[in-house]
Formats: structure tokens, sequence, C-alpha cells
């Protein structure tokens, strides 16, 4: 029987979101406006198609030693038009002439966070506790205003950066499509309840957290996909000992023929991408784990069906038959 072993490419995860902020009303030059708001790359946002379109933001500025709270945790929704990107905040507030402003900024997939969120101005740092990755993106940036002019005041530019990795298994088969090779229980154990990370100064921190499964969806049919592969959002740590396990089905028209699980498949990744680590998923990158499994890798005597052509002949040649030409 044949071993399998994953191969992992990886590749950063982009995707985007605009340009131009534009804020309509009377009397608006002093007003707090975003723009630019930037996503480095994709997610499930990335997956399902859809785009950033709300974020979260916190806002204060330094007064004599403290700081004033200018937003908390307040929306700001996004649409787009004529190629240009309108950021609206739920709540409006104004720039005042000479302070310095900090701000942090998240989306959880377009999605608030009711809780485990700090701002930590003085740092410039948005921590993030008791998190359990799913099915979202997650994405943060910060910016600072200093020293400002309140009536020509440009917009607050934001530059997001994702907080998670994204890990992806692809299978492939040189089988002929006339089986089905399903794929069910992909799972492994890693870091991904009750996790925590400081995203400061537009960085990313290392992550903490507890031990959790990570499910991946089925697959029917590899045999005849082009494309057959899941992923998943996964908390950024070190892979060096992380084991994937799963269970590939051959069928054909009779029903089921073979079945085998595999276990201790590992997901070391020793790729040199610029920006990664081996034997780590680094944040903002996703891994892609690819493997092809044939029967030979399912029953120890599988054996290809082969063809040997004996003869081709020649053709025997017939008499010669004269042509009547008159």
């Amino acid at each position: 029987m044949k071993r399998i072993y994953l191969f992992a490419a990886v590749t950063a995860i982009a995707l985007a979101a605009c340009t131009k902020t534009e804020t309509t009303g009377v009397s608006e030059g002093n007003l707090i406006k975003f723009d630019n708001a930037f996503v480095g790359n994709v997610t499930k946002v990335d997956v399902s198609g859809t785009k950033l379109s709300a974020f979260w933001v916190y806002g204060q500025y330094e007064n004599s030693g403290n700081y004033v709270t200018v937003f908390n945790n307040t929306k700001v929704s996004g649409s787009t038009a004529d190629g240009s990107s309108i950021w609206t905040p739920e709540e409006t507030a104004y720039w005042i002439n000479g302070k310095n402003y900090v701000f942090a900024a998240y989306s959880d997939g377009n999605n608030i966070l009711n809780s485990g969120v700090l701002f930590t101005p003085a740092e410039k740092k948005l921590s993030i506790s008791n998190y359990t990755v799913g099915d979202k993106d997650l994405v943060a940036a910060t910016a600072i205003a200093d020293n400002v002019t309140a009536s020509t005041q440009t917009s607050v530019s934001l530059s997001f950066k994702h907080l998670l990795s994204k890990v992806r298994f692809t299978f492939t088969t040189s089988m002929a499509d006339s089986y089905t090779m399903a794929v069910e229980g992909l799972t492994f154990s890693a870091v991904k309840t009750s996790c925590s990370v400081d995203f400061t100064d537009n960085q990313v921190g290392d992550w903490s957290g507890d031990t959790g499964d990570y499910s991946y969806d089925s697959i029917s049919d590899f045999a005849s996909e082009t494309d057959a592969f899941v992923e998943e959002y996964v908390i950024p740590q070190n892979n060096k000992t992380l084991k994937a396990s799963f269970t590939v089905i051959v069928l054909d028209e009779s029903g089921e023929i073979a079945r085998k699980n595999f276990s201790d498949i590992s997901l070391a990744y020793s790729g040199s991408e610029s920006g990664t680590t081996q034997n780590t998923w680094t944040p903002g990158f996703s891994y892609n784990y690819t493997a092809e499994i044939n029967l030979d890798n399912i029953i120890d005597d599988a054996k290809p069906i082969t063809f040997t052509v004996t003869s081709v002949p020649d053709f025997n040649p017939a008499t010669d038959t004269p042509l009547t030409i008159e």
C-alpha cells in the first residue's frame, strides 16, 4: 500500500475594499470620517464573495495626560458608489483642534464582538479575548491623527490586517471518474477556543488559547471534481506536531468497494514563502495542503487495469485490379 503525503502551498490572503469616503451634510468640515478602509486579503467573506461592509471602531484623544472617548465600539458601515467607498459611523463625532487621536477598528466577518474587546489608546492596542474561531474573517486596524486642525483634517485611513490564518485541503486522484471518491471526518486538534491576541500599532501579536477540534465539511466526490477542496479559518500557531485525520470512501456503480481511515498526517509547514515561518501558520496567509489518493493508497493488493498491445497487423494486400480507361 502506498503512503500519502500532504504538501502545503501558501498564499497571502487578499481582499479588499475601497477608496474614497464621503460624508454629506451641513458644516461637515470638523466631522471625523473614515476612508481607504482596505483589507489585505479575503476570508469566508472571501469564500462567499462578500467584501468588508462594516467594522466597529474605538477612538480617543489625549487631554492633559488622560484619554477622552470619541467612539466606543461604534459601527461604521460601508457601501460602494461609482467605484468609491463611503463609510458612515452610526454616531457622529468631531475633531478638536490640537488634540492627538488614536483609533482602533475590527470586523469579525462584518459582525460585532459584543464582549472580549479592550482598547488601550496609550499603547495603540486592541486586545481580543475569549475568542473562538469559526467561519468568520477577523480583521483589525489602528490609526493615529496628531495635532489635528479640525477644519482641514483628512479622513482616518484604515489598513486592515487579517488576525487569522486559513487552512485548505485539496484532494485529487488519477482514478477514472466512473468512481466516486468521498472524504469524511477531516479533523485535526489545535488551539481554537478561549483565544486571546493583542493587536498593537497595526501588528498582530501571538495568539494563546485552548485546544479544540477543527472539523471540515465532507467532500462528496473528488474523482469527478476538478477543484475539490474544503477550508476553514484557524488560529495562527505552531503546527510542527499537528496531525490531521480523515476517511476516504471509494464507490463504483455497484456501491462501496473500499474505505480507509488516514491518521497522523503531518500538518507541519515547510515552505519558504516570504513572510511565513516554517512549522507555523502565520496571520494573513492561506495554507493549501494537497494529496493525491488512488486505490493503491487504500487497498494493499490494488492493481490498476492496464493493457498490452500484442499486435496490430498490417493490411493484407489484395490482387491489383487494372482500371479500364477508354
